[in-house]
């Protein structure tokens, strides 16, 4: 601080001196004490009171994180699975849509209100 205080000093003295020719001017000290602030002390109970409820405050702030992240990945793990269950009732679907235009093309026998009733059914399950 005192070193701090000795440059302003210095680099006042140099501003006066270039404007000296206008006129003498002194520097005058100023009979004022700085007071330091509050100095961390690692024994002081404010701080050691302070350190430990940051250090909680930060902990639960972790636990809530990860309990959040945890609820994410359920409700992923979910949604994959519901995801995958319309994939395989798509796939079936397509199977016999697949099959009943390949009996339209083959022009065999084929029962077409029974094989339209069964793919209605099919799309209404859904």
């Amino acid at each position: 601080m005192m070193t701090i205080l000795d440059d302003l000093k210095t680099r006042i003295q140099k501003a006066q001196q270039k404007s000296s020719s206008s006129g003498k001017k002194e520097l005058k000290r100023c009979h004022t004490e700085l007071k330091p602030r509050h100095n961390p002390n690692k024994n002081d109970p404010r701080d050691v009171q302070l350190r430990k409820e940051l250090s909680a405050s930060m902990a639960a702030r972790k636990s809530l994180q990860m309990m959040r992240y945890k609820d994410v990945q359920e409700g992923n793990g979910s949604m994959r699975q519901v995801l995958t269950d319309f994939a395989e009732e798509v796939n079936v679907g397509t199977q016999r849509l697949t099959k009943f235009h390949e009996k339209i093309t083959r022009e065999d026998e084929v029962n077409l209100e029974n094989e339209i009733s069964d793919l209605d059914k099919l799309f209404q399950e859904k």
